[in-house]
């Protein structure tokens, strides 16, 4: 699974994104300096475009930001660039260049420094480096005094190193640890982001569920995931919550046929779950769901 997702936001939309997105009016500080003022430019547009889920874009544009930060020798600036090019190539299912963007990143804020963290886990896990994700999660465990503001996603983490490593009773789990966490959380300021959080937690507490051979269970929390995602209206979300639906009710089809049967007619319910996923894919040009809602719908056929 990408998360993406992320995913993820690992999942999720990282914080300080609304803030660079929302910079602007009202500003009475003196000017900045016309070459801090691009850099800072470059940034705030590429936030906007992560945001909207233009992750091309918004690589290209951080990657702007970088360079201009890079010229003024100002190294928070391009520590925390790195970290966004990290998270848009996640995005994008490049984790190899995600750990690439990370590499030498030095902090000393215990906040950016687990975040650095985290994404070098999710970039060792899209790259089936299970024991590296292991190791690096460990480490995030010691640096987070929990709860701390990266719960959720360490636990959305663990909970998908142990679907990797075939553990879907640690999956679930960690899944509802996360799920915990959020219903703790009142900062209305970040309803968004918790709305994306719990989507991505009940997404692996279906596949850990369906793993784990609970399909009544597993259906119910894919369910909650695509109510979550469509109020969001995030169509990767969405279309990944619709192939995980598929895959779901095609195993309900699986061990409701008889051994002595050799074969028999899929439900409609399987099929017309790869048909919204692939309609969606299709509409908003994502390829790797587009391919394989289009593999469920040939196994899906009669």
């Amino acid at each position: 699974m990408r998360e993406s997702a992320n995913r993820s936001k690992f999942a999720a939309v990282f914080l300080t994104l609304t803030a660079i997105a929302g910079c602007g009016g009202g500003d009475t500080k003196p000017p900045e300096p016309p070459q801090r003022e691009r850099a800072f430019a470059a940034e705030s547009d590429a936030a906007k475009r992560y945001q909207r889920g233009e992750f091309e874009g918004a690589l290209r544009q951080f990657t702007e930001a970088e360079r201009l930060f890079t010229t003024i020798d100002d190294t928070e600036g391009i520590a925390r660039n790195r970290r966004h090019l990290a998270r848009s190539a996640l995005h994008l299912g490049r984790p190899a260049e995600a750990l690439a963007r990370l590499a030498g990143i030095t902090e000393n804020d215990l906040d950016t420094a687990l975040d650095t963290t985290l994404l070098r886990a999710q970039a060792h896990l899209g790259l089936g480096q299970l024991s590296e994700a292991t190791a690096t999660l460990q480490a995030a465990n010691a640096r987070c005094q929990s709860p701390c503001a990266q719960s959720v996603a360490l636990q959305l983490l663990w909970a998908r190193l142990a679907l990797a490593n075939k553990r879907p009773e640690d999956a679930a789990r960690h899944a509802r640890s996360a799920l915990a966490f959020l219903a703790g959380n009142k900062d209305k300021d970040k309803a968004s982001d918790d709305g994306r959080e719990a989507a991505n937690a009940q997404r692996l507490l279906a596949e850990a569920l369906r793993d784990s051979g609970d399909l009544a269970a597993a259906e119910t929390a894919a369910q909650h995931a695509l109510t979550l995602d469509r109020s969001l209206a995030l169509p990767e979300k969405i279309a990944r919550d619709w192939l995980l639906l598929g895959y779901i009710r095609q195993k309900v089809d699986a061990q409701s046929t008889p051994k002595s049967v050799p074969s028999s007619a899929p439900s409609p319910a399987a099929r017309q779950a790869f048909q919204q996923a692939r309609d969606i894919a299709l509409a908003a040009g994502l390829r790797d769901i587009l391919t394989a809602a289009e593999a469920g719908l040939a196994a899906s056929s009669p």
